[in-house]
């Protein structure tokens, strides 16, 4: 059985969705930037799934966290 996912994992997701950045989503949530990435990184190692495309300094959702968000937003 998978762990339940904790609301920091969930806040931090969304805020580096939000602002296309761990080191911006640290500062918004107040954490360090390790923590955000170690949140997310727990995350995606937890359902073993990529929720985030990583390219050098640009951060953003794969079509899956896309999918998910879109089945969230409707219900």
């Amino acid at each position: 059985m998978k762990s339940k996912i904790s609301l920091k994992q969930l806040q931090a997701l969304k805020a580096v969705t939000r602002l296309g950045s761990f080191t911006l989503a640290a500062k918004d949530l107040s954490v360090s930037q390790p923590t955000v990435s170690n949140l997310v990184v727990s995350l995606e190692q937890q359902y073993q799934c990529r929720l985030l495309d990583r390219s050098g300094t640009t951060v953003t959702p794969t079509p899956l966290l896309n999918t998910i968000r879109t089945a969230t937003r409707s219900t």
